[in-house]
């Protein structure tokens, strides 16, 4: 069995559990802002880190192509899906570290405003 078939089948299980993922509530909190009023908000992973659900996309396009294509053209995919998987993480790395700014965005967009509302996560 060749290393590329050996790979396929990880790399497609983790991006199809991030595209998964996204689909869930990914955080919840409450704003306090006079204009949106005082309640509870939650947003899925999609709106919060729509980088993740690229990236996954990406490495599963990439472990096909790694399985399908020839010598040049697996080591390019095999780049490619390394490239994705290090993006992913680092995207949802990003988000774990504050994940009241991205929430407060997703908020602002959601009401129509321009500038996001405070918000604790």
């Amino acid at each position: 069995m060749s290393p590329a078939r050996v790979v396929v089948l990880p790399a497609l299980l983790g991006a199809g559990t991030v595209l998964g993922l996204a689909t869930q509530p990914w955080a919840t909190g409450s704003s306090v802002d006079a204009l949106v009023g005082s309640r509870t908000v939650t947003a899925t992973g999609s709106s919060l880190v729509p980088l993740a659900g690229a990236l996954a996309l990406a490495a599963a396009a990439a472990s096909i192509v790694a399985v399908t294509g020839g010598r040049v053209v697996r080591r390019v995919a095999a780049v490619v899906l390394l490239l994705a998987a290090l993006g992913c993480a680092v995207a949802v790395g990003w988000f774990l570290a504050d994940p009241a700014s991205p929430l407060a965005a997703d908020l602002a967009t959601r009401t129509g405003r321009t500038s996001p509302p405070r918000v604790s996560a």
